[in-house]
């Protein structure tokens, strides 16, 4: 019982991380820089489903990494961003 009262309390922490992860992006592409909160989402969440007693949330541990923009995608366009295109504007 307890374990599954943590999951959905890290299930719920996650879901509002990704909802403000994803609400930054929108702030940015509107012209406003805010920071996001990276790989914390992502984490809580891969946690609550690993830990649910909920077969099918075990299976798909994975999910949050990929939803959360402060997870993979954020830190993958971040790589991306100072690989690629940082020193194409410096140089």
């Amino acid at each position: 019982m307890l374990l599954q009262i943590t999951s959905v309390l890290l299930l719920l922490l996650s879901g509002f991380l990704i909802i403000t992860n994803w609400y930054c992006v929108f702030l940015e592409f509107r012209g406003r820089h805010v920071s996001w909160t990276p790989i914390l989402g992502g984490v809580l969440g891969s946690i609550g489903c690993a830990i649910s007693s909920m077969g099918m949330l075990n299976r798909f541990w994975w999910i949050p990494l990929f939803v959360d923009w402060g997870s993979i995608p954020g830190l993958s366009m971040t790589l991306i961003y100072y690989l690629f295109l940082l020193p194409r504007k410096r140089g």
